[in-house]
């Protein structure tokens, strides 16, 4: 079964899906905006399963990239995501393409409007929306070398989960109800549109964390919030390399010690009482450093009740994402050799930013 972005039932509305934890939604482009809504009430629906491998999909071709290279190419769908809302807005309402947007089209879209000719000319009894056409387009020309190369899913994928992507989708949905039954007197241009969506006040995307989150991050200013999630993916950097060393049976390596005693100071005495009282129910260390993280760097953020989109903005990162994945196979080489020493953090940071996994012989890629 092709699970890729061409793939249909990956092309659910994310509006309609229940929740993060269940299924999460991606589809071949956004641009294609279906209003129907996805039964998806049992766990082991096609359209859950076909989800869920979609997600492993997405997952296997954004371990072969850079992350900087990966979060480039999701900014810049998301924009042209965008775009796509509020030209799709103008035709549907014009029932055609006014001259004044096709000279925009002319300008960000080069060629797409001679495709379009081209494509009524050679088609001229077939129904394709305009939506679809600039999708494939955008596709075709601006994310050429994802499509080729067979990483698109890792683009499209968590790009529809953003919270602009969801603001400027529902945005689209009450213009679209809207434009259709009066057509503004003047249509705004890209940039006031996008500027309305990102302040638009959307429903809370479905699930419990997400919707958290969601409503989390409009306590913060957008500056603010990078900042703060930019420090969290680095605390979560050092927490990483701390964990192996303290899950470990093995003495706690002195590098680890004297790194905590700086950057964390009075957690290993606060960890020892801890550990000496063996109380029922407490978190293990590592957990406790996390925790113990989370008030002593971002308890104002806490205290104003935006942590919740700092740590999940963090962890959909895919520098956090790297770096997570890094351990995972770093951890497993460390402990199964008795004589490695414990690298020292900046090293191993560095290491976690430049890990990518290469490609099996069988990949396209």
């Amino acid at each position: 079964m092709d699970i890729g972005c061409g793939a249909d039932l990956c092309a659910v509305n994310i509006a309609d899906i229940p929740g993060d934890d269940a299924v999460d939604a991606a589809s071949r482009s956004a641009l294609i905006v279906k209003k129907k809504k996805a039964q998806l009430r049992k766990p082991g629906s096609l359209a859950v399963r076909v989800q869920e491998m979609a997600r492993r999909e997405a997952k296997r071709q954004a371990q072969r990239l850079p992350w900087e290279r990966l979060l480039q190419a999701r900014t810049k769908y998301i924009e042209w995501e965008i775009f796509g809302f509020w030209a799709r807005l103008v035709v549907e309402a014009e029932g055609d393409t006014p001259d004044w947007l096709r000279r925009t089209l002319e300008t960000r879209c080069p060629g797409f409007l001679e495709e379009e000719t081209r494509h009524r000319e050679t088609h001229p009894g077939r129904n394709s929306s305009f939506s679809s056409r600039l999708s494939n387009w955008v596709e075709c020309s601006i994310f050429r070398d994802a499509r080729e190369q067979g990483w698109m899913l890792a683009i499209t994928f968590p790009a529809v989960r953003d919270f602009r992507y969801h603001r400027a989708w529902s945005y689209w949905q009450q213009c679209d109800e809207q434009w259709k039954q009066r057509p503004p007197v003047s249509y705004p241009s890209f940039e006031e549109w996008r500027q309305s969506a990102d302040n638009w006040e959307a429903e809370p995307p479905p699930g419990g964390s997400v919707r958290k989150a969601y409503e989390a991050h409009k306590r913060v200013s957008p500056e603010r919030l990078t900042e703060a999630v930019a420090r969290y993916v680095d605390w979560e950097a050092f927490a990483y390399w701390v964990r192996s060393a303290l899950e470990s049976d093995r003495e706690i390596p002195d590098v680890v010690v004297d790194e905590l005693r700086i950057r964390c100071p009075g957690f290993l005495e606060y960890d020892e009482e801890l550990r000496k009282a063996s109380i029922h129910g407490r978190p293990p260390t590592w957990n406790r450093l996390l925790l113990w993280g989370e008030d002593y760097f971002f308890g104002e953020a806490k205290k104003e009740g935006w942590l919740d989109a700092i740590i999940l903005y963090a962890r959909r990162h895919p520098r956090d994402v790297r770096m997570v994945e890094y351990w995972v196979n770093w951890c497993d080489r460390w402990r199964e050799s008795t004589q490695a020493s414990y690298p020292a953090f900046e090293g191993w940071r560095q290491a976690a930013h430049d890990y990518v996994v290469d490609p099996l012989p069988d990949d396209e890629w």
